[in-house]
């Protein structure tokens, strides 16, 4: 969704993140969003792209999935990667042709050992920066947000101290890590009644008939319908029209009785409320192909899968998700309106104004 879409467009954005951020010869030039699908060219940048302009300088350019990564040389040198480094199990290294030099691009276990030992900001930086982020979210109507991959660390940075019963909120994308998760439920006695709102995070990749089984456990799923837009088409090439027509299956799950949210994954794709909505109501492609007609959903739906349903989720619904006297008036003002704007417009309504806690948060500058 940002001004790359060739291999040529790299360097120039590149020269002009360096300039402005007074990057000096030696330190790490670091991007993020990298996504081969998004190119016209088809194929993973090469290292040897970068470094005639940055031979002096680590450049890193992080996958917009946080899993991967393209280095040029000097990043490679930097971090130890070189011919002799074998590719590990679930890992990916692509080679230069006919070599087994790394190329550029990285993936999985080959590359979270080097993000995870990347130097950190202090916590006086992140206290920095922290508004600036939160202005990003209101600027987009968002109120309300939730870190669902926290490491220790930073949990006891952005929450002092745990107590037991925390509320579990799981990471399973596939049907064979969702079975792992359902047969923990099972051997730990879990059932609908007790009200643990256990949310599984994704639910992407799901079977039909672990729908039936969320329901008995009481499991409510967030979805990424998002995804249907950014990758739509891979996933039906890669895992065959029926199971990528069932990705996100929010239509299905709401007609068991399940209550669902819908996330964008922030950073993986761009925090938009309105692409959210628009993506559930379409499940469109960027080739605007429909990837599983049968579980889109109506606006109304799409809108409660950001508000009521995610408050709930969250145990906030006595305060959040609805406008209703006695809550705490987290509101945000549209300019237009989503139920009733034509279908493509959805994308392009703006939040005006948002009220936290009946606080104006951000208000839009007039054009």
């Amino acid at each position: 969704m940002g001004p790359i879409t060739k291999i040529a467009d790299f360097v120039p954005v590149l020269q002009e993140h360096v300039k402005k951020q007074g990057i000096k010869r030696g330190e790490w030039i670091i991007g993020y969003g990298y996504d081969r699908s998004n190119l016209a060219e088809g194929r993973e940048l090469l290292a040897t792209e970068l470094d005639p302009a940055f031979a002096d300088n680590p450049v890193m350019l992080i996958h917009s999935s946080n899993h991967g990564a393209v280095l040029n040389s000097a990043a490679f040198e930097a971090v130890g990667y070189d011919e002799n480094i074998p590719t590990p199990p679930g890992g990916v290294i692509n080679r230069v042709e006919g070599t087994n030099k790394p190329a550029g691009f990285i993936m999985e276990t080959a590359f979270l050992p080097i993000f995870g030992s990347m130097p950190q900001p202090s916590e006086r930086e992140l206290l920095d920066t922290l508004e600036e982020a939160q202005q990003l979210y209101a600027s987009v109507g968002v109120t309300t947000c939730q870190e669902g991959a926290t490491h220790a660390k930073d949990l006891v940075f952005l929450r002092k101290g745990a107590d037991k019963g925390i509320q579990v909120f799981s990471h399973r994308n596939g049907d064979a890590a969702i079975d792992m998760m359902i047969d923990g439920a099972r051997a730990a006695g879990v059932t609908a009644d007790q009200d643990r709102r256990t949310v599984i995070i994704h639910s992407q990749c799901m079977r039909r008939d672990q729908l039936r089984q969320y329901a008995e456990f009481g499991f409510s799923p967030s979805f990424f319908t998002v995804h249907t837009f950014f990758w739509g088409e891979e996933h039906m090439a890669n895992l065959g029209p029926e199971r990528a027509s069932f990705i996100s299956p929010m239509k299905s799950a709401i007609d068991k009785g399940l209550i669902c949210s819908n996330h964008s994954d922030f950073s993986v794709t761009p925090m938009d409320p309105m692409r959210m909505t628009w993506s559930a109501v379409t499940r469109q492609s960027r080739g605007r192909k429909v990837i599983g007609p049968d579980e889109r959903i109506d606006r109304c739906e799409s809108l409660k899968a950001l508000t009521i349903n995610a408050a709930w989720q969250l145990r906030e619904e006595d305060q959040k998700g609805t406008i209703a006297a006695g809550k705490l008036a987290d509101l945000v003002i549209l300019d237009a309106n989503p139920l009733t704007v034509e279908t493509d417009r959805i994308l392009d309504i703006k939040a005006v104004e948002i009220f936290k806690d009946g606080n104006s948060g951000y208000k839009r500058l007039a054009a």
